[in-house]
């Protein structure tokens, strides 16, 4: 089969380096933007009957307007020496307020809880010991107009008295924030993927040509599985921003891989005769097998990942299965058109010639052929740690850990950790189905069961809307 191959490309390698770059241009223009179909919301990754799933489907059924829009919170933080509670403080939250539920507010939000306009909740919006305070806000609108309502809000802001620092904070703004995160990262890691390939393959061929090889056969897989991962995306599996970005990473790894053998065992071929050709087919009939058995086994470790329960990880899999298919489909053809066309222009300013297994190569080889019991337990010996210290690693969800701590959101829900509490910004919601009888009565007696589990700090319910009676701060 991989001689049929090569005798196909090397007889056709214009049309197949043709095809490939009109299939890139067709399904770019084509294919729907992947950006807009990919979520990062972990309820749209967890099983229909997940309890979780089940609660908010039946809160959005029967609560409609409790789960409209996002919340936003504002922190107000005096610091360790100030009071916020002093007049100035004071004053400065309630203009914020007055003007976040006056009439030149943003139309973005929709609802307001503040210590100023609502002195009742006033005991669970100002901490204990009197540095920080919160304003609740629903923003209610798509996620660029929500990015422009908390940018209007952070230029009301700037007035701060001295001293007092606000953070913007909440379930908008911890979103928006993780979006400009993962974005950036994904930026990143092309870029760096990109310079490090290219730094590597001039190292190890000495030539501008070489290096720009793979990075083009990948480059126009890339775009190619984008386009199809995409169209997957809008109808079969769920996608998530990390794996788009894993993507650009086994796609740049695993299809450089297939192109460097391929390349290499094209110089030698050409070393012992100048027809590329020859060196082509022989390049194809020789390699494929090797890289299409590698790429099989990743292939199918990424494809057995669709049977997670977790959706996170059963449509990262088949995703990233995509991809390293792509990059074995263009490494056998589309990498041997271009190694067919350039012939030796490929070593340029060299030429193809056998390389040295130089000194070090040497060394090893005959230690590792000569002392191969000595060489399995140095490396165990070696890794054991390593791998004891994996196994010991704690695996988290948390999103705001993957987060940078200077994010204004993430030091803004540290400082509510902190001094109020996490769960007063992102509290647990408990959904329960009643059978009839009295249903106040029902209520009262499952917010006391709920106050005595262990790590509950405050049940509110329709019994008790504002929690336990804790003592106003404000007089």
């Amino acid at each position: 089969m991989f001689a049929f191959i090569g005798r196909f490309v090397d007889r056709y390698r214009v049309w197949v380096l043709a095809g490939w770059i009109a299939a890139a241009v067709a399904i770019t223009l084509l294919a729907p933007n992947l950006n807009d179909i990919t979520s990062n919301e972990e309820g749209d990754f967890l099983p229909s009957d997940a309890s979780s799933v089940v609660a908010q489907q039946r809160i959005e059924k029967n609560f409609p307007d409790f789960t409209k829009g996002l919340t936003a919170v504002l922190v107000f933080d005096a610091g360790p020496d100030g009071k916020i509670t002093s007049s100035e403080n004071l004053a400065f939250i309630g203009s914020v307020s007055e003007w976040l539920a006056g009439p030149d507010t943003p139309p973005q939000v929709t609802n307001i809880i503040s210590p100023t306009l609502n002195p009742e909740a006033a005991s669970r919006l100002i901490a204990e010991d009197e540095q920080v305070a919160m304003i609740f806000l629903t923003l209610d609108a798509p996620d660029d107009e929500i990015a422009v309502a908390l940018d209007t809000i952070a230029k009301h802001l700037d007035d701060a008295p001295v001293g007092l620092t606000v953070y913007r904070t909440g379930e908008a703004a911890i979103e928006r924030e993780f979006e400009d995160t993962l974005s950036t990262s994904v930026d990143r890691t092309i870029y760096v993927t990109l310079v490090l390939v290219a730094l590597t393959l001039l190292i190890i061929y000495r030539s501008p040509v070489s290096p720009l090889l793979p990075l083009f056969v990948v480059t126009i897989a890339f775009v190619i599985t984008r386009g199809i991962v995409a169209w997957l995306a809008q109808s079969i599996i769920k996608v998530s921003d990390t794996a788009t970005m894993m993507l650009i990473v086994v796609m740049y790894g695993a299809g450089t891989d297939y192109c460097l053998f391929l390349i290499s065992r094209f110089r030698e071929e050409m070393a012992d005769n100048s027809d590329p050709h020859l060196s082509v087919r022989h390049t194809v009939h020789r390699v494929g097998e090797s890289i299409s058995s590698s790429a099989g086994t990743v292939i199918t470790g990424f494809m057995a990942m669709a049977f997670a329960q977790l959706g996170l990880f059963n449509g990262t899999g088949p995703t990233l299965a995509v991809g390293v298919i792509v990059s074995l489909l263009a490494g056998l053809t589309l990498t041997p058109a271009l190694l067919g066309l350039l012939g030796q222009r490929t070593f340029w300013p060299r030429r193809a010639q056998h390389r040295a297994s130089g000194a070090l190569y040497k060394r090893t080889s005959q230690l590792v052929s000569s002392r191969p019991l000595l060489t399995i337990v140095v490396i165990v010996m070696a890794m054991a740690p390593l791998a004891y210290y994996g196994s010991r690693l704690n695996v988290t969800y948390d999103r705001l850990a993957d987060m940078p701590d200077d994010a204004e959101s993430i030091a803004g829900f540290r400082v509510l950790e902190t001094h109020i509490g996490a769960g007063e910004m992102q509290p647990m919601d408990a959904l329960a189905v009643f059978d009839g009888g009295d249903l106040m009565a029902e209520v009262e007696d499952l917010t006391h069961k709920l106050e005595a589990v262990k790590g509950v700090a405050v049940v509110r319910s329709a019994s008790q809307p504002l929690g336990k009676a804790v003592p106003a701060l404000m007089k």
